[in-house]
C-alpha cells in the first residue's frame, strides 16, 4: 500500500511539472472548440496558414489548435508532451528565437510516435504524421525537404488503405504536393514569383546549375497535385474527417445543425482552397511548359 501511496505522490508531482510548463508557454490559440464556429482541423488551418518556413512551406498547414483544449486533456502523456512542444516552437519562432526552437522539433516528433505505436487513432496518426511534416521545415536544402515530404505522403498513404475518405490526411497530402511544388517551381524560375525574392534559406539552398532540375521536380509535382485533385473531386461527397469527432459534434449542436451539415460546410472550405489552387498551378504549369 505504501508503495502505491508513493507511486501515486510521484504521478501527481510529475503532472504538476507538465502542468506548470504548460501555463508557462501556453498562449491564445484558436477556440473554435469552445465558440459555434465551423469546427474541425481542415477549417481552422485553412483560415489560419503559416508563415513560410524552411525552403518550401509557403500556406503550410497549421498545427490543429482548433482542438488544442482536447489534446491537453489527452490521457496519454507523451500527446500532451507532444503538443506541448508543438506551442513551444509557436511561442519561440514567434519571439525570433529560431535556435532555440530546433530542439523541440524532434520532441514533438517522438512524443506523438510513441503515441501512435501504442494507440494509432485517427487523432494519434494525424499528430505524428503532422510532427514529422512540420519538422521538414527544419531542412536547409530542397532535396532534404522533399524527402522528408515524401516519407510524410508514404504514412498517409498507409493510413488511407484503411479509410481511404478521411479528408484531414487527403487535405494534408494534397498540401504536401502544394508546398512540393511551389518549392521548386520558384528555384526554376529563380525566384521571379509573386510571393517575392528568396528567403535566406532559399538563397542558400538555391544552385543556378540545378535550375534545368527544379523545373522538373516542379512540373512533377504540380501534375501530382492536379491528377490528386480531379480524384477528389470525383469524391467529394465521400470524405469526411474521423479526427476530434465530438468537437464536430459539438458545433453541430451549438448551431443547431446535422453533423452532416457541419461535415460539409466544412469540405466546402477546402473545395474553395482546391478551386483556387487548381487556378493558380494550371497557370504556373504553363509558365514552365
Amino acid at each position: 500500500m505504501a508503495e502505491k501511496v508513493e507511486k501515486g505522490k510521484k504521478e501527481e508531482i510529475k503532472e504538476s511539472k507538465i502542468e506548470k510548463a504548460w501555463n508557462k508557454v501556453k498562449e491564445e490559440t484558436i477556440n473554435a472548440g469552445k465558440k459555434a464556429l465551423i469546427g474541425g482541423l481542415i477549417s481552422v488551418s485553412l483560415l489560419s496558414p503559416s508563415v513560410v518556413k524552411g525552403v518550401g512551406f509557403f500556406d503550410a498547414r497549421d498545427p490543429p489548435y482548433f482542438a488544442s483544449e482536447s489534446i491537453e486533456k489527452d490521457k496519454d502523456i507523451n500527446v500532451r508532451l507532444g503538443w506541448m512542444s508543438i506551442k513551444k516552437i509557436d511561442q519561440l519562432e514567434k519571439e525570433g528565437r529560431y535556435s532555440e526552437a530546433e530542439p523541440y522539433y524532434e520532441m514533438a516528433v517522438n512524443y506523438f510516435k510513441r503515441a501512435y505505436e501504442k494507440n494509432k487513432t485517427p487523432e494519434n496518426s494525424y499528430l505524428y504524421y503532422y510532427a514529422l511534416y512540420q519538422n521538414a521545415m527544419r531542412e536547409r536544402t530542397y532535396e532534404g525537404t522533399e524527402e522528408k515530404e515524401l516519407e510524410v505522403i508514404k504514412l498517409i498513404d498507409e493510413r488511407l488503405k484503411e479509410q481511404p475518405n478521411d479528408m484531414d490526411f487527403i487535405d494534408l497530402k494534397q498540401m504536401i504536393y502544394y508546398n512540393l511544388a511551389i518549392m521548386y517551381y520558384r528555384a526554376a524560375v529563380n525566384f521571379n514569383d509573386k510571393r517575392g525574392p528568396p528567403s535566406e534559406l532559399e538563397r542558400k539552398a538555391f544552385k543556378k546549375s540545378d535550375i534545368l532540375k527544379y523545373k522538373e521536380k516542379a512540373i512533377e509535382y504540380m501534375e501530382k497535385w492536379l491528377e490528386y485533385n480531379e480524384w477528389m473531386k470525383e469524391h467529394w461527397d465521400e470524405l469526411k474527417p474521423f479526427g476530434w469527432m465530438a468537437l464536430y459534434e459539438k458545433d453541430a449542436y451549438n448551431m443547431n445543425l446535422k453533423l452532416e451539415q457541419v461535415i460539409q460546410m466544412t469540405n466546402d472550405i477546402i473545395k474553395k482552397q482546391c478551386v483556387d489552387q487548381e487556378k493558380e498551378l494550371k497557370e504556373l504549369l504553363k509558365k514552365l511548359k
